[in-house]
């Protein structure tokens, strides 16, 4: 698509609709134009108080506008997983791959002893898998996981105690489960706007980062001394060593080559992309296991979820979230890269074909216009043998 000269105006109120090839002119504006310069505005984060931590106050927004129960994520990992392990629960919390599993387990159920609000979500992500391990019964299992997650949120609250070495294992495994929760039943929405998926992906992806924030404010130090410390310490070194590679290259070179954008705006998506990166390399295997099992301070890449399908959303920018509530195109063409990551994890239960929902209605919302900018994920999507 040509660059829009930046004498265009940019005044009035902002359009939402399909974005068309014809410049519609009025009295505020060419809408495409005033599309194609958004002004970077970061959200604004609500403010976690030191203590006591009020978790309910980040859920409510999302309960809120999706009081629904959550979908059984979708027809084709239904299928695949009750025809897999039809009668056999989840054995593992939280999920990790195999040389981590039953460490994290260990520590998961030790920690519920003082801790019913973690038992409670450990409950409710066990319901939510077994509404997809038995589609017979998904109805059931999904109100219980809904349940049983609510009750978990509201012990959390009565507990309200300073994060301590004691408590700090407990509270960063419920917020980490609980925001897997949250983004698994955002991947499950399949309305064919592609607008109510945005709009619960951006709520729970902001809720998250509220969760992140809540639990890591004062207690990182503390964390680094717990046998937490093994997993934390394996996230950075991953992200530095795998923000090369070629899916994300292109991506990030168009980005930097557009004269229409705000560098500002360049930026945050560049470091969105770079976050992504180390997700194809995980869904690949081109990871250096041997290195991270050799030190001990770390998850490898096989036999588990690959770690960017519940990453991403809160390692990118915060400001990425409010491009992608704005609508601007170039931020839904990284949100399509990551449904192309995702459909090559589509045989794991959380994912199922929810990429190719992203990738399809993306496209769809864009037009053609944008169709150079989409050629890889849609490539992606289209190849059966890819991964």
């Amino acid at each position: 698509m040509p660059p829009v000269p930046r004498s265009a105006p940019v005044g009035g109120a902002r359009q939402n609709g399909m974005l068309r090839r014809s410049h519609k002119k009025s009295r505020n504006g060419c809408v495409e134009c005033k599309q194609r310069h958004i002004k970077l505005q970061p959200p604004p984060q609500p403010e976690f108080p030191s203590q006591p931590v009020n978790l309910a106050d980040l859920v409510t927004e999302l309960l809120a506008a999706n009081p629904q129960a959550p979908a059984p994520i979708s027809q084709y990992t239904t299928t695949a997983a009750a025809e897999a392990q039809p009668e056999e629960p989840p054995h593992a919390v939280p999920e990790m791959n195999e040389s981590m599993c039953g460490q994290a387990t260990r520590m998961a159920l030790d920690s519920c002893a003082d801790a019913p609000y973690l038992l409670h979500e450990i409950l409710a992500f066990a319901a939510r898998h077994l509404a997809v391990l038995r589609p017979a019964r998904s109805r059931e299992y999904l109100a219980r996981s809904v349940a049983l997650q609510n009750a978990g949120i509201a012990a959390f609250n009565r507990a309200a105690v300073h994060v301590s070495a004691a408590n700090c294992v407990p509270m960063t495994l419920f917020s980490s489960l609980l925001g897997r929760h949250m983004l698994i039943d955002a991947l499950a929405v399949r309305d064919a706007d592609l607008a109510d998926f945005l709009d619960r992906y951006i709520q729970s992806s902001r809720i998250r980062h509220g969760l992140r924030a809540v639990v890591s404010k004062a207690s990182w130090p503390i964390l680094l001394q717990s046998d937490l410390r093994h997993f934390l310490s394996w996230v950075p070194r991953h992200l530095e060593a795998h923000t090369d590679g070629p899916e994300c290259a292109p991506l990030r070179d168009r980005l930097r080559n557009s004269s229409s954008l705000d560098p500002v705006v360049v930026d945050v998506l560049v470091r969105a992309a770079d976050r992504l990166q180390p997700g194809f390399h995980e869904i690949q295997g081109e990871e250096d296991e041997d290195e991270d099992e050799e030190m001990g301070e770390g998850p490898s890449s096989g036999g588990g979820p690959p770690h960017t399908i519940n990453t991403w959303s809160i390692m990118c920018p915060p400001e990425f979230l409010g491009l992608l509530e704005q609508r601007q195109p170039e931020a839904l063409v990284v949100l399509a890269y990551y449904g192309a990551f995702l459909h090559g994890a589509r045989s794991m239960w959380q994912v199922g074909d929810a990429g190719a929902y992203m990738v399809g209605s993306i496209a769809r919302y864009l037009g053609p216009q944008w169709d150079e900018w989409l050629a890889w994920p849609r490539s992606v999507v289209a190849d059966k043998e890819w991964i």
